[in-house]
């Protein structure tokens, strides 16, 4: 029997065996050295409080006495601070510090404690989100709703603070008439103010403050608004007439058309001196409506005072006006009317303002119709849609104020002072873009106009 070769095997297995327990006993000895080591002790309690383009960082700090910094990291571990860490306590201890310009986004904060000696704790992380414009863009900052100006007097009102809107106070800053600042504060529950010494054209700053639940920035948002200038204003005669009793007039653009003692409906236009002439008449029978108002640029609504104060319209072509929908309504015994943007508003006695929609063809969109759309309208005597726009209106002491309106029709609650003296005029009439007034005489003034400014007339 041939031993030879199975002991030269036996003794190449005895071999390796010894050559691989040498290795495995390397490996172990790796591990047991790692297994030997003890990491620092890690931040805990991480807290990411937001701020503007900014965040504020709290985290405890353990026991150990062997920490000397803590490294922060964020964006993927691209942007990192390290500081040095103080022990003030032999226990834990709570530390903070704020990071600085940050985009708006949200982060993930890494923490690591180490020292000098190489040691370091394992990570802890906490996420958070810096504010930034977005987030601006969602605090609803008070405005101004309406305002009356009075020189030097202004009162407005501001929109009003509801529970959701974080807002500590706000405050005014304006120069007053003797060029001094001033500063006052507004409590949420104020939404009347009033300055009683603003400088004349100059302007003022509303600054609303706030402080959103869990951040750690007070924001402060202003808005800069214009106190209106002054125009002492008298106008230009641009027309006198002496057949103005029994007479009914109402503006197209920029004509004014009336219908005279006779029944003929004239049209004035400036002629190159600026003054109304007489250019053309509109064929047609007009002797049985009582009131007549250019719905827009081409369309006529009338309403006939003589039967049942039926409402027809009509189309402007050229110098004629076809009929275009006979007694599409009646029973309009209102105390006036305005047009607004292919709409017909009817005022009552008791000053509400109804909406009536006119189709293209000249009949209601809705035959029932009558949305109301505002009141109180009682207190003006003279009230016209301008520029499809804005409603003016002029109240027993000679004061004028605007509303806006919306496209459907709708008239804002809030209104604005913005001049005294019109009760000069027994009416008033939108002419482009400017205010075509009527005095008692007969006589025709014609105004710039915008809402920039105070108008008083002298």
């Amino acid at each position: 029997m041939n031993r030879f070769p199975i002991i030269i095997i036996g003794l190449l297995s005895a071999m390796f065996m010894l050559i691989g327990c040498d290795g495995m006993n390397d490996i172990q000895q790796e591990y047991v050295e790692k297994g030997k080591r003890v990491y620092l002790g890690k931040a805990d309690s991480i807290e990411v409080i937001p701020g503007l383009n900014r965040v504020k960082l709290t985290w405890y700090m353990p026991a150990d006495p062997r920490i000397e910094t803590t490294t922060i990291y964020w964006n993927m571990q691209s942007d990192s601070i390290v500081i040095p860490f103080v022990r003030k306590t032999t226990g834990v201890q709570k530390d903070s510090i704020f990071v600085e310009n940050l985009a708006e986004d949200t982060y993930v904060f890494e923490f690591r404690n180490s020292n000098s000696e190489g040691e370091t704790s394992l990570l802890s992380a906490a996420q958070g989100r810096a504010w930034g414009e977005e987030f601006l863009e969602t605090l609803r900052e008070r405005q101004i709703t309406a305002q009356s100006y009075d020189p030097p007097l202004l009162k407005f009102k501001l929109t009003a603070v509801t529970g959701g809107d974080e807002i500590v106070y706000s405050k005014i800053k304006y120069v007053n008439e003797e060029e001094r600042e001033i500063e006052t504060r507004i409590e949420n529950n104020v939404t009347d103010v009033s300055i009683a010494d603003l400088a004349i054209g100059s302007s003022f700053d509303i600054v609303t403050v706030f402080f959103p639940a869990g951040g750690v920035d007070t924001i402060y948002k202003k808005i800069t608004y214009e106190a209106p200038s002054v125009t002492f204003a008298t106008g230009k005669k641009v027309l006198s007439l002496s057949n103005v009793a029994g007479s009914m007039f109402f503006t197209r653009g920029e004509s004014l058309l009336q219908k005279d003692p006779s029944h003929k409906l004239l049209v004035y236009t400036l002629n190159a001196s600026n003054q109304l002439a007489h250019t053309s008449t509109m064929e047609g029978t007009w002797n049985m409506y009582g009131f007549m108002y250019s719905s827009s640029t081409d369309m006529l609504i009338v309403v006939d005072k003589q039967r049942s104060n039926y409402v027809s319209t009509y189309r402007f072509e050229g110098n004629t006006l076809p009929l275009l929908a006979s007694q599409i309504g009646r029973g309009y015994n209102f105390a006036g009317f305005m047009s607004f943007n292919g709409l017909f508003f009817t005022i009552a006695v008791n000053g509400e303002v109804k909406r009536w929609m006119v189709k293209p063809d000249g009949n209601w969109n809705d035959p029932k119709g009558g949305d109301l759309m505002a009141t109180g309208f009682d207190q003006y005597s003279i009230y016209l849609t301008h520029q499809n726009k804005i409603v003016l209106a002029v109240d027993a002491d000679g004061s004028l104020w605007y509303y806006n309106v919306a496209l459907d029709g709708i008239i804002d609650a809030n209104r604005s002072k913005i001049g005294r003296g019109w009760n000069r005029y027994t009416a008033i009439y939108s002419f482009g873009d400017k205010l075509l007034g009527q005095d008692a005489n007969g006589d025709f003034w014609l105004h710039d106009f915008n809402l920039d400014s105070y108008w008083i007339l002298k």
